[in-house]
């Protein structure tokens, strides 16, 4: 893919001539060539070309590499109009909606994708504001209790709530002996014993039988080592191949 050389239409900053059959399409795909390697591809849907902002994007910016889809289709380079430099600064993919000229359904595909696309950005935009107003409430609610430090009345009040929740707290969470408790209380801390049990203890000793077992196994001689093979072929002792039956 070269570079286009400068011509008359890019020093006068006029729209190239090869764009004019495609200024009515429904969609017309931008990739900004200022970022390395295509990083951000701006969507124009329902925009003529020649109201299209070349110097900011219009609609949403998406990793290039994400989205090989449109590497089907044609592109060429197209130079900037309102940039300083002659060197086209923008990659452009065109396509019709509602066509079939590069895929079956591509057209309705393109679409689609497409009003995804918006549609994640307007989700985007709403989450932003909703992490403002957090940060908002966040900092009207520390202001909140600056103010009641610099108090001493209030402060005071404040540490005797705390503590008093403390207090309550550490009763509600003191462990009761068993025959102590309420039948229902009995019958609830008999369970979470029997299932610590069966998920801690009992897998606990399956891994230690394992290891044990694999530690028995290394202790047995290898059989097709020749140093322990002339015992069985010979026949002089048994207890080679009594191991062996183990």
């Amino acid at each position: 893919m070269g570079r286009l050389s400068e011509t008359t239409e890019e020093r006068s900053g006029a729209e190239p001539s090869f764009l004019l059959p495609f200024r009515n399409t429904e969609a017309v795909i931008f990739i900004s060539k200022t970022h390395t390697t295509f990083e951000k591809l701006v969507f124009a849907v329902g925009i003529e070309l020649e109201t299209i902002d070349f110097g900011s994007p219009t609609a949403l910016l998406l990793g290039y590499h994400s989205f090989k889809f449109f590497q089907r289709y044609f592109y060429r380079f197209v130079p900037n109009p309102r940039c300083a430099s002659p060197t086209p600064t923008w990659l452009v993919f065109v396509h019709k909606l509602g066509t079939k000229s590069a895929t079956r359904s591509s057209g309705s595909y393109v679409m689609y994708r497409t009003l995804d696309l918006f549609e994640e950005s307007r989700w985007q935009n709403q989450r932003n504001k909703q992490e403002k107003e957090d940060f908002e409430k966040r900092g009207s609610q520390r202001k909140r209790y600056e103010n009641i430090k610099n108090n001493a009345e209030l402060w005071a009040v404040k540490q005797e709530k705390n503590r008093k929740s403390y207090i309550r707290r550490k009763e509600q969470k003191k462990q009761l002996p068993i025959n102590e408790m309420p039948p229902r209380e009995q019958r609830l801390q008999r369970k979470r014993w029997r299932t610590n049990f069966k998920t801690y203890y009992l897998k606990k000793k399956q891994v230690i039988h394992k290891m044990e077992a694999i530690r028995r196994m290394q202790q047995i001689p290898q059989w097709h080592c020749m140093r322990y093979r002339k015992f069985q072929l010979h026949g002089h002792c048994n207890r080679w191949l009594m191991m062996r039956r183990t």
